[in-house]
C-alpha cells in the first residue's frame, strides 16, 4: 500500500511537471517552434530573407516596479503585450520571437 501511494504521488508530480513544462514552452516559443521541438528537431533555425526586428525596452522599469508594485507592473506589462499580440495575430507575415 505504501509503494502504491508513493507511485501515485510520483505519477501526479510527473504529470504536473509535464503540464508546467508545456505551459512554459507555450509562453516562450511560437507554436510552430514548439511542435518542431516536440517532434524531436534539434536545430530550429529558420532563414528569413527580409526582416525587421523590434526590441521593446521598458524605460525606468525598476522605478515603475518600486512605485506601483510587482502585481500592478506585471499586469501593465501583460496588457501592453496583449495589445501587441492582438496586432501580430492579425497577419501571417509577422513572427513573434521572445527572448529574456
Amino acid at each position: 500500500a505504501r509503494e502504491q501511494h508513493y507511485a501515485r504521488a510520483l505519477f501526479r508530480n510527473t504529470k504536473r511537471e509535464a503540464f508546467l513544462e508545456g505551459k512554459l514552452l507555450n509562453a516562450l516559443v511560437p507554436s510552430a517552434v514548439k511542435e518542431r521541438f516536440i517532434r524531436g528537431d534539434t536545430l530550429i533555425a529558420d532563414h528569413i530573407q527580409d526582416g525587421t526586428v523590434m526590441f521593446i525596452y521598458i524605460n525606468d522599469y525598476r522605478e515603475t516596479l518600486l512605485e506601483h508594485g510587482t502585481s500592478a507592473t506585471i499586469m501593465w506589462i501583460n496588457s501592453v503585450f496583449s495589445v501587441l499580440d492582438a496586432c501580430i495575430s492579425r497577419t501571417s507575415s509577422i513572427i513573434k520571437v521572445e527572448t529574456f
